[in-house]
């Protein structure tokens, strides 16, 4: 799990600041939290608490997955509490910063909840609103790639004129 991603999905940097910071990070090497504090887009404390986290996230994601393979061996993939592990497991991963992973995830449990309990079922309802957030992470994930590559072109369009 990557700590710009991390940032970008908590709201606590923009995608721009990432990229901003990746290419002082490519230009002056070090570490892209440093690059983020010097720039002024997070404080020292912030960073610390965002790297712990980071590496709680990971045990978290483990432990979701576990219990989604146990209920999937259980009660099968069409089971609503096999579905709540999904929903939960995909939240875990975009927590961790990980859009595309938690994507699936989110998708099959509003499919499947939808299907098992209705459209006004409390977990249907929330995963409805995490499906959401996670496609919107996805298309700021689409942006910034964007950014990056019109970025790298001008750079290949400036270095072959010069």
């Amino acid at each position: 799990m990557r700590l710009g991603d991390l940032l970008v999905a908590r709201g606590l940097a923009t995608p721009t600041k990432v990229y901003q910071a990746l290419q002082r990070q490519r230009a002056q090497g070090g570490r892209i939290g440093t690059h983020l504090v010097a720039m002024g887009v997070l404080s020292p404390k912030a960073l610390m608490t965002v790297v712990s986290d980071q590496r709680d996230i990971g045990s978290a994601v483990d432990l979701c997955e576990h219990a989604l393979t146990r209920l999937r061996t259980s009660y099968g993939d069409d089971n609503p509490q096999t579905n709540r592990a999904r929903y939960t497991l995909s939240r875990a991963l975009f927590a961790a910063g990980q859009p595309n992973e938690a994507a699936g995830h989110a998708e099959a449990a509003l499919a499947a909840l939808s299907n098992a309990l209705g459209w006004e079922h409390q977990w249907t309802k929330d995963a409805i609103v995490h499906a959401h957030e996670v496609r919107e992470a996805l298309s700021q994930q689409d942006k910034l790639e964007l950014e990056q590559s019109d970025d790298q072109e001008h750079s290949q369009r400036v270095t072959s004129n010069t």
